[in-house]
């Protein structure tokens, strides 16, 4: 082994700076592709087809993606790297490339036709699924279940549901039942003198959708909302020309992404669900001054100019948000630029961590202070943060069911779904969530015993799971959401060696890999077996560093940890992904977020430098231990 010397960490640190201001963009953000599967393609093609504006895209390209990502027995694939597919992803796939014009009796489609029908047909798909089916001409909307539109008109139902189901769940709930009647009755607008009670249903949806309407013109942020409101306007009656329409359609391109060309083959592009430009700016700043560039570098001032102005300044949602009494409902941030009514408290954390490093520039205080305001009103009763929703119910310590829509075969199913419903399909506080909140708090200066930072501790106790370590539900997975929880603990002032810290600091090592990095496979979600097991991966070994120097881990773990990063980072000073993925819904979809890739092993190795260490590079070789690389 060789000791690298501090000019080789420091040179290291100064090529990913540079590699990171590479590609910040003139308005001073960072914005990366938050690549999923191909069902996300096939859904928009479905959607853009039934509103008739398909042709107004290159779908040529699309169809080509879609037919690349084909399995060769014929199934689509879920997330990126699944190599086994599912009846969803190949009904999706199949959907998208029908609604375009794609021959059916083409060796492709019969090959996915083939796959659906092993799979049980269409008629095994879930509810969601079905609905975009029969958008596509592909099943009969007769077909299709009829869910209840009447509980809308009730006064305070959406506030009710608001208190138990998540917003993303929520604003299905709402436009589904719309899409579907529509569908059925092929947009016909029912005459108030014949059917007063579907007139009064249809009016209610449609004026509620344009009240939730972000002002940018999409919904929540991401692009299957979006396409599934504008659908269901449509197929309410209402013209393409819609303004509530157009406005949608106009945000769609947005969402497109051009993959960089394979040599030999033609262009392609693929829709992505959502983007995270407020997200990858605030990881990027924060990497950035604490690997010591300036606060008052231009650049740096164009980050953090891009971020105020992403900042949440019109009430959101009641329903959406659930505050505690007197708390604001606004002064958080949202993953994307152009979501002013679905703020999360995990983009707002890294957000105020990120102006915490930059606070001497103007009006970085104010808008400290109203992000505070927000994030503590947002803090649960069990002393844990949500995503998006407050108050709802808690989770048990460790894996949790995540909501999807599956088929319910008899009343026993229905019924079982319907009892869990407030878990499955809720928000509740996690883990990984508060220890990142943790850490922007802790940097913002709170501690220990601050009231608010004494419940997120409790909680965050209370989370550990029976390895000793933290599941992540928006990471993937124990390892990751173990280093985030840690810093954050090690922020506020925890007793770092406090026994349950020390078991999980024993935890983490004890699943270093060969080649000094760390990884962990999305095996890890359906099989404990896996925790802390997979290839090594930049992203997670840079979380392990951090965490381990904040809160005292083994000097040598750390050196072949930060050896790892220091051979795997690439000629433009970035770092590759190698497979890492994080979670929309275990066990499916998970998505690529390029920023955390670009901006983790930076810190680290700026927070190992300020430690002073030494580092030693050994040979990376593939660890014995570790699953598939996914």
């Amino acid at each position: 082994m060789n000791n690298a010397t501090p000019a080789e960490i420091s040179s290291a640190i100064e090529r990913a700076q540079k590699g990171l201001f590479a590609i910040q963009f003139p308005d001073g953000a960072w914005r990366s592709a938050d690549v999923a599967g191909p069902p996300t393609t096939g859904w928009t093609l479905v959607a853009l087809s039934y509103l008739g504006v398909a042709g107004q895209f290159d779908v040529a390209g699309a169809v080509r993606f879609l037919l690349f990502r084909q399995l060769p027995d014929g199934s689509f694939p879920d997330y990126p790297s699944d190599e086994k597919g599912s009846l969803a992803a190949t009904a999706a796939c199949y959907a998208g490339l029908y609604a375009v014009g794609t021959d059916p009796t083409s060796e492709p489609m019969q090959r996915a036709w083939a796959s659906i029908l092993r799979h049980g047909g269409f008629s095994a798909t879930d509810p969601v699924t079905q609905t975009f089916l029969a958008a596509a001409g592909l099943i009969s909307p007769e077909a299709l279940i009829d869910i209840p539109m009447g509980w809308m008109l009730i006064p305070g139902a959406r506030f009710l549901i608001g208190q138990r189901i998540n917003t993303a769940f929520q604003l299905i709930l709402s436009a589904l039942p719309g899409l579907i009647r529509g569908l059925k009755q092929r947009r016909k607008v029912p005459v108030p003198a014949q059917n007063l009670c579907q007139w009064m249903e249809r009016d209610n949806l449609i004026r509620y959708l344009r009240k939730v309407q972000d002002p940018s013109g999409n919904w929540q942020g991401t692009l299957f909302h979006t396409s599934l409101c504008a659908m269901t306007l449509f197929a309410l009656g209402l013209p393409r020309n819609d303004p509530a329409i157009t406005r949608a359609l106009a945000c769609v391109p947005k969402w497109r992404y051009d993959i960089p060309a394979i040599a030999g083959s033609e262009r392609m592009w693929c829709f992505v669900p959502y983007n995270s430009e407020t997200w990858d700016t605030a990881l990027c700043v924060a990497a950035l001054v604490k690997s010591g560039i300036p606060e008052e570098d231009p650049r740096i001032r164009r980050g953090v100019a891009y971020m105020l102005s992403t900042q949440g300044k019109v009430d959101e949602p009641r329903e959406w948000q659930n505050p505690a009494p007197c708390s604001p409902r606004y002064g958080g941030w949202a993953f994307e630029e152009s979501n002013s009514y679905n703020l999360d408290c995990d983009s707002t954390s890294q957000v105020l961590r990120a102006l915490s490093a930059t606070s001497k520039l103007s009006s970085v205080a104010d808008a400290t202070k109203e992000g505070l305001a927000w994030l503590r009103g947002m803090q649960n009763p069990d002393g844990g943060w949500p995503s998006f929703t407050r108050g709802q119910a808690s989770k048990p310590a460790g894996p949790y069911p995540l909501g999807t829509f599956m088929p319910s075969d008899s009343l026993q199913d229905l019924l079982s779904m319907v009892g869990s419903a407030c878990l499955t399909f809720g928000d509740p506080a996690t883990e990984d969530l508060t220890g990142r909140v943790l850490q922007a708090l802790g940097l913002l200066g709170y501690r220990l015993p601050d009231p608010m930072v004494q419940k997120a501790v409790e909680f965050v106790r209370s989370q550990l799971f029976d390895n000793g370590v933290w599941w992540g539900r928006w990471e993937c997975n124990f390892l990751p959401s173990s280093a985030y929880i840690l810093l954050g603990l090690a922020a506020v002032g925890e007793d770092l060696q406090a026994p349950y810290i020390r078991r999980a600091v024993a935890w983490i090592e004890s699943h270093q890999n060969p080649d000094g990095g760390f990884g962990e496979s999305i095996d890890s979600y359906g099989n404990l077996a896996y925790a802390g097991i997979g290839t090594s991966n930049p992203y997670v070994t840079g979380l392990v560093v951090s965490a381990l120097l904040a809160v005292g881990g083994s000097p040598d773990c750390i050196d072949r940890a930060v050896g790892f990063l220091l051979l795997t980072q690439r000629e433009d000073g970035l770092w590759p992904g190698l497979g890492y993925m994080l979670v929309m819904n275990a066990p499916l979809p998970f998505y690529k977020l390029p920023a955390d890739v670009w901006s983790v092993p930076l810190e680290a190795l700026a927070d190992y430098r300020t430690r002073g260490g030494g580092v030693h590079r050994v040979n990376p070789q593939q660890p014995s231990a570790g699953s598939p690389q996914r």
